[in-house]
């Protein structure tokens, strides 16, 4: 997976806000592309393979690198996909999931950004790496890099986005109220844009999620 370190890219927005703090302009970067990758979930990557442990329903997911994860875009076990459920809903059709001993992954629940649970507890041991599953990813919090081709295809509305940070930052030397609203609005509308040509590329993600939006930046 090749990346690209935003940090070289800081001229695109320096040259408008000139007085801004490098590191305070990096900062700020750093939270438009993280907030980006969540609202659009455009980066996604195959997640480290899981094994199934008998007795163990619940497990944690990983990108394998300093990504942190958004949400599981699809799951499968041994080559058959499982479908994505939430807790509740476990609760109305599996009243006894919890305590339900057997080899069943037909549903999984995500409960945080790094775990997700089966509908029942499984009665043997898994395939070595039988469980695959493909997640959307955000630089993690101190990360200065991201997706080559999120870079490339959406530079030009991180920026924006960034400069809106700066300029909104009232009482600095370098704010300018009025414009960097703009900016504002215009990073909220591009981010939208991008949201929705993104899942209709991805024949629209989201349709089969039942469970929690994770929020957050």
């Amino acid at each position: 997976m090749a990346t690209v370190n935003f940090e070289d890219f800081l001229d695109h927005v320096l040259a408008e806000v000139r007085l801004a703090p490098e590191d305070l302009a990096i900062q700020k970067m750093r939270e438009i592309v993280r907030d980006f990758c969540q609202f659009t979930r455009v980066w996604q990557v195959d997640g480290v393979p899981i094994t199934i442990v008998s007795g163990t329903p619940e497990y944690q997911v990983s990108s394998g690198d300093e990504s942190e994860p958004v949400m599981i875009e699809w799951l499968a076990v041994d080559d058959v996909q499982a479908t994505p459920k939430n807790v509740e809903w476990f609760d109305r059709f599996f009243s006894s999931w919890r305590t339900t001993i057997a080899d069943d992954y037909r549903f999984f629940a995500q409960r945080t950004r790094n775990t997700f649970i089966f509908n029942s507890i499984p009665l043997t041991n898994g395939t070595a790496n039988g469980v695959t599953y493909r997640l959307s990813v955000k630089p993690g919090p101190l990360s200065v890099e991201v997706d080559e081709d999120v870079w490339n295809n959406w530079y030009e509305t991180i920026c924006v986005g960034t400069k809106a940070r700066l300029l909104t930052m009232e009482g600095e030397r370098w704010a300018q109220m009025k414009r960097g609203i703009g900016y504002s609005g215009q990073y909220i509308h591009e981010k939208n844009r991008a949201r929705a040509q993104i899942w209709r590329g991805y024949g629209k993600v989201n349709e089969v999620w039942v469970g929690p939006k994770f929020g957050g930046r």
